[in-house]
């Protein structure tokens, strides 16, 4: 009898701990509210097809990415109550251990799934891509952001491009 209780005991604490992991990676609804916070970069892949020109390039990358035998970077999306938020490039120096982080400031705004970055034209240096993305996925620990863009002009037949990021919350 011991031993059966013991049992159902265990499954009972097993059962609720897998509960709970599941309900940090359960999507939440796309708000301000949920994706404040600094998301670090992770993971990027995508495609860019130069159509004519060039052809098509594909990427599948994890960061922080080693760009050479020393040489590490990253960046940080913090984004902040009201619509503001920091981009941060960090850069690290494996040999000399230094570390070089950049900031710019950006606004943002969320319609439906749909995440709009517009950088602040008063950056010194770095600045900011605007950028239009939809977010496919918003857990308390993991965004995943979507990007694509087509455009034509006559040195580039039928260029595209697409993007999808995944970043985890660091703060």
């Amino acid at each position: 009898m011991k031993k059966l209780i013991f049992c159902a005991a265990l499954f009972a604490a097993i059962s609720f701990a897998a509960c709970s992991d599941d309900d940090d990676e359960s999507n939440l609804p796309v708000t301000e509210a949920n994706i404040v916070g600094t998301w670090q970069i992770v993971h990027a892949e995508g495609y860019e097809d130069e159509g004519d020109r060039y052809g098509k390039d594909t990427w599948s990358e994890d960061f922080p990415l080693l760009d050479d035998v020393s040489y590490w970077w990253y960046w940080t999306y913090t984004f902040d109550e009201g619509g503001t938020g920091t981009y941060t490039e960090i850069d690290i120096d494996g040999i000399e251990k230094v570390e070089y982080v950049d900031q710019a400031k950006f606004s943002y705004s969320i319609s439906g799934n749909t995440l709009t970055i517009k950088g602040d034209p008063n950056n010194d240096g770095l600045n900011v891509d605007d950028g239009i993305y939809q977010i496919k996925s918003l857990t308390k620990s993991q965004l995943v952001l979507f990007e694509s863009s087509d455009y034509y002009d006559d040195n580039v037949s039928g260029y595209s491009r697409e993007e999808t990021t995944t970043y985890k919350r660091i703060k």
